[in-house]
């Protein structure tokens, strides 16, 4: 599971408008598989407890925390000829 604190001075919703709502300062636990493949905004969320590193791997950038899956098989290399 991971784990985001929200870092506004504000309530957010997660993943839709009508879904969980976060209050200001409180962290919340989400689901590896549910945390992958989405941004969180560095200016909105703080990463309190990464996704396992054994299935995602780290891709975050300066403005965004952001995990995707390991993939599961090497992709073969064309040859060019």
């Amino acid at each position: 599971m991971a784990v985001v604190r929200n870092i506004t001075g504000e309530a957010l919703s997660l993943f839709r408008s009508d879904g969980q709502i976060v209050r200001a300062g409180k962290e919340v636990e989400i689901p590896d598989a549910d945390f992958a493949g989405r941004a969180w905004p560095t200016s909105t969320w703080a990463l309190v407890k990464k996704p396992s590193t054994k299935d995602y791997v780290d891709a975050s950038a300066d403005d965004a925390h952001v995990f995707v899956a390991k993939p599961t098989e090497e992709t073969p290399v064309e040859e060019k000829s």
